[in-house]
């Protein structure tokens, strides 16, 4: 049986909310199962520095480093991340929707500070035409 927010969590072999599930579920011969669930994303609130781990098929060895904002609206399992300004080429494709068992947060880092209103972390103000009252000291 596959649980729908279990299939990309980083906590699925020891979950015991997953555990408990499957065997309330269990003999129903139900083969998909959606609930809500907010331990999978427990690691990460706004701010949170991680690296991202890519398909080892397609980019071998790849990681990359980037900022937590929040959860995409359209992608409900999935994370927003504005990747580190350094490593990419003319700030090409700064922001990106990941699946929370391919982030692993860096410890001992401190939580960024996050725009409320647009999800832009400190640092990154102004870029790529970015334009945000709250970010720019400007009130409404």
């Amino acid at each position: 049986m596959t649980l729908r927010p279990c299939r990309y969590c980083r906590h699925k072999d020891d979950c015991a909310r997953r555990n408990d599930y499957r065997l309330k579920l269990k003999g129903l011969g139900l083969t998909l199962a959606s609930f809500k669930c907010e331990d999978r994303t427990r690691e990460f609130p706004p701010g949170t520095k991680v690296t991202i781990q890519h398909d080892e098929d397609l980019y071998p060895g790849a990681c990359e480093f980037g900022i937590v904002t929040g959860a995409a609206i359209n992608k409900p399992m999935k994370l927003v991340v504005w990747l580190e300004e350094s490593l990419l080429p003319n700030g090409a494709g700064s922001v990106i929707r990941v699946f929370p068992n391919r982030l692993t947060p860096i410890d001992g880092e401190e939580l960024v500070h996050v725009c409320s209103t647009c999800g832009c972390p400190d640092g990154y103000k102004n870029r790529d035409g970015w334009w945000c009252p709250e970010c720019e000291g400007v009130p409404f």
